[in-house]
């Protein structure tokens, strides 16, 4: 039986690409970049999925429905990270600055801590730690 070795590399280099991406854990700072994406494109069912808040009542998804597109639906906004701090191995508490636009200009932005948590080997936001200030009407 003949073997090529073309095909066994190509076989091997799949499966290294299939272990990479299931192996791979995405960081508690590209978790903090897709929050905020999703909270300026008000993508209700992102913001679900990267956020965390123990016994949400009303449910988490029609707080969020209601902040995004109700409460908060003209909060227009922009944001730039400065670092981030470890507090434990599922801790991590990202600092952010939020320019807030009210007419043509932005206001003085706010630093905030952006606290995550490893939950299920996944990054989320922890809205329990965040800053009420931060956005309006977010998740209680």
């Amino acid at each position: 039986m003949r073997i090529n070795v073309i095909v066994i590399a190509g076989i091997l280099g799949i499966l290294a690409v299939v272990f990479l991406f299931l192996s791979e854990s995405r960081s508690p700072e590209a978790a903090a970049q897709e929050f905020m994406e999703a909270l300026a494109l008000k993508d209700v069912d992102r913001l679900v999925e990267l956020s965390y808040l123990e016994a949400a009542e009303p449910p988490l998804r029609d707080q969020w429905e209601f902040c995004v597109n109700k409460g908060a639906r003209n909060f227009v906004f922009m944001w730039q990270f400065l670092g981030s701090e470890s507090v434990s191995e599922d801790t991590q508490v990202l600092k952010v600055v939020v320019m807030e636009f009210r007419g043509p200009q932005g206001q003085e932005g706010d630093v905030v801590n952006l606290p995550l948590r490893k939950i299920g080997g996944v990054w989320k936001v922890e809205l329990a730690g965040l800053d009420r200030n931060f956005f309006p009407y977010l998740p209680t």
